[in-house]
């Protein structure tokens, strides 16, 4: 996937289950996080039907702060 080749360093892994109707897995690196879906559950992996959507959440993705694990716990 050409267009998430810029995002490699936020990404250890992909799973395209698009051909079974679930989707674009995408599991991002221990110190990074999605806050911007959904501010309270950051979480390591993004869902969506499309490559353009995963790339507009990658977007939103940032490094795990100390005070996010006091806030979040279960990105400890």
């Amino acid at each position: 996937m050409k267009s998430l080749e810029k995002f490699s360093h936020l990404i250890a892994e992909i799973s395209d289950e698009r051909g079974n109707g679930d989707g674009i897995w995408v599991y991002l690196k221990k110190p990074y996080a999605d806050f911007q879906f959904d501010s309270y559950s950051p979480t390591r992996q993004i869902h969506e039907q499309s490559i353009k959507d995963i790339v507009l959440r990658l977007k939103g993705v940032r490094k795990i702060e100390p005070i996010d694990i006091e806030d979040f716990p279960h990105l400890g």
